[in-house]
């Protein structure tokens, strides 16, 4: 339920305080207001409205490895979560190899060094 907060006049002083996160796409936290010599505390609680990420555990993607103007592709694994522009984890399913990327889009990491 809204709860309203009614401010004398004169000079005040915003702070916020974060709690931990509710792993529901939610965030706890205050807002306090000092104002007057009094302090006011209003809980709040954010709802983080964040796109599903590109990339998932296990998701099967096409690796890009970039060389000067040669560019080499081969069949990988993400590792981890993440969207465009995230660096992740990745396998390479040809060798076998653990190696980190750039998460170009939903189906292309690109590799980092």
């Amino acid at each position: 339920m809204p709860q309203r907060v009614t401010i004398s006049a004169g000079p005040r002083k915003l702070r916020a305080e974060l709690g931990k996160s509710l792993h529901t796409g939610k965030q706890s936290g205050l807002i306090i207001i000092e104002s007057g010599g009094r302090e006011t505390r209003v809980g709040i609680t954010a709802a983080l409205d964040c796109p599903e990420p590109e990339m998932k555990p296990g998701k099967q993607i096409t690796l890009v490895a970039n060389v000067g103007n040669v560019s080499v592709t081969a069949p990988g694994e993400a590792r981890q979560t993440g969207r465009a522009g995230d660096v992740i984890f990745v396998l390479n399913r040809a060798t076998s190899t653990q190696l980190r990327g750039r998460i170009l889009d939903g189906q292309r990491v690109e590799i980092v060094q």
